[in-house]
């Protein structure tokens, strides 16, 4: 998300998140759950957060619990 070309999309998205219950961070802790992204990538930041991380979804993940006003099941 932090990479978004739109800020202001960015911004609504990750009010979104914060409003169905979720936390955005820019750095892998162990409390996080979920990593976003829509390809795979071969940055520290990415390999980190994998070893943290229980789910790996991507954006229409995030657009689909928006729609559905919480969060939806991971597969």
């Amino acid at each position: 998300m932090q990479n978004c070309r739109n800020t202001f999309l960015c911004c609504v998205v990750q009010q979104e998140v914060i409003r169905l219950g979720g936390r955005v961070v820019h750095s892998a802790v162990v409390e996080t759950t979920h990593l976003v992204a829509n390809s795979v990538l071969r940055t520290v930041k990415f390999l980190t957060a994998l070893a943290v991380v229980q789910y790996i979804v991507t954006s229409e993940w995030i657009e689909q619990s928006m729609v559905a006003d919480h969060f939806l099941g991971n597969l």
